[in-house]
């Protein structure tokens, strides 16, 4: 462990790193957004200056702090109860994009922008559509392009030169939770509280179903493969990594053969069962009754069979211990009586 940070006063939902600025951003509970300067938090934390500091003390949005906080940022939410559930900063650290209860998208240009009486940065764009939630939120390199999914069973394109969405997808059958964007190719894969993970065109309709998860998925990362070729679809992804609810990671090579190859039901080739495991969703309109109407499952574009993942079993399972469900704090105060999923009984001292 580096450092601990305790500038935010509520939980912690999101986190991005801005890699070739050397800032990442937090976000959480309370619409509270900070930026951080990473060489900043490590230096003091090596000075023994990381300790829980009081609200009398907090940093400096104008000017920064010693802590590294660069700046806050204001969500000018209408409702005192938003908060922010995604975060994502661009590689260069100059676009910021925030998802919130509210449903809106919120952007910031982290180099200008107008302040409020308190010295938080407004927002330069807040975009509506959503109509719940958004749960997860990925910006192209260049800060021009944002990918959102929410809890309306939706995932949208939105273009931020153009101020507006673009494109609707409505492929998952619960909220999206997870997204992750291979931008060589054009490809979006998006998980959710369904287990499912899908493949999407940005430019098209088609996506395929990669594989399926026993527990909701909490976050996703891809690879894709070597070149630039957006019709490639899922055929440009090599591998997948995901989290669930579970304790365990799972890693996906999605060069393998398909799971009806292995099984004997395809044909070979790019024919026959290939096709089969394309997934053509639909491009729901922007209109509020489309969205409605998509995220009830009667789009028309959804096919009725039965779709077969592209993998059924994962590469790769990096088990997690199993989580602790159940706790007693015994009459001496020292020792904690637990219970994991598993059913494991354990006695822990804590002094």
């Amino acid at each position: 462990l580096v450092s601990t940070l305790y500038e935010h006063s509520d939980y912690v939902m999101g986190v991005s790193a801005a890699h070739e600025a050397k800032t990442f951003v937090s976000a959480g509970l309370r619409s509270e957004i900070k930026l951080w300067d990473l060489e900043t938090t490590v230096r003091t934390s090596r000075l023994g200056l990381g300790r829980r500091r009081s609200s009398a003390s907090s940093s400096d949005s104008r000017g920064g702090s010693p802590r590294g906080v660069l700046g806050d940022f204001d969500c000018d939410s209408a409702s005192d109860a938003s908060s922010c559930y995604a975060c994502h900063i661009n590689p260069s650290g100059s676009v910021l994009a925030c998802g919130s209860t509210d449903g809106i998208l919120r952007i910031w240009d982290t180099r200008l922008g107008e302040r409020n009486d308190e010295g938080s940065m407004l927002p330069k764009l807040a975009l509506k559509g959503h109509l719940g939630n958004i749960r997860c939120v990925r910006l192209n390199r260049a800060g021009t392009l944002c990918i959102t999914g929410s809890s309306d069973k939706t995932i949208r394109i939105w273009d931020l030169g153009q101020q507006r969405c673009v494109n609707t997808f409505s492929i998952h059958k619960d909220s999206v939770w997870a997204l992750d964007f291979d931008e060589l190719h054009g490809q979006i894969v998006s998980g959710g509280r369904d287990g499912q993970v899908f493949c999407t065109s940005a430019s098209g309709k088609l996506s395929t179903l990669l594989f399926e998860e026993e527990n909701p998925v909490l976050s996703l990362a891809v690879r894709g493969k070597d070149g630039s070729n957006p019709s490639a679809g899922s055929d440009a992804l090599k591998s997948a990594w995901s989290a669930t609810s579970s304790s365990s990671i799972h890693y996906w090579d999605l060069t393998q053969p398909s799971s009806s190859d292995r099984e004997g039901g395809g044909g070979g080739g790019k024919s026959g069962s290939y096709r089969e495991r394309r997934h053509s969703s639909f491009v729901a309109s922007t209109s509020p009754f489309s969205i409605k109407h998509s995220s009830l499952g009667k789009s028309a574009g959804r096919s009725k069979a039965e779709v077969t993942p592209l993998q059924r079993t994962p590469t790769l399972t990096i088990a997690g211990v199993p989580p602790i469900v159940k706790h007693e704090i015994l009459s001496n105060r020292r020792e904690i009586l637990t219970e994991d999923t598993s059913g494991a009984i354990c006695l822990w001292n804590v002094l």
